[in-house]
């Protein structure tokens, strides 16, 4: 099975104030799933579609 790991970070930088870095790691047909249903870049999802993503996640990509 092929996994597939993506990195992100928020903030304006260590030395202004608090970093958040995340990671998150899925098979690749999962993420195949994601991008079929509309989801391949956060920054191009409107908030009502943002939220949806973590349900996915949470309910399972099995259940689209």
């Amino acid at each position: 099975m092929t996994w597939m790991a993506g990195v992100d970070e928020a903030g304006r930088g260590p030395c202004l104030g608090p970093l958040v870095v995340a990671a998150f790691a899925l098979p690749q047909t999962d993420l195949e799933l994601l991008v079929e249903n509309g989801v391949d870049d956060s920054k191009q999802l409107d908030p009502d579609e943002r939220r949806r993503v973590p349900r996915l996640w949470r309910t399972g990509l099995r259940n689209l």
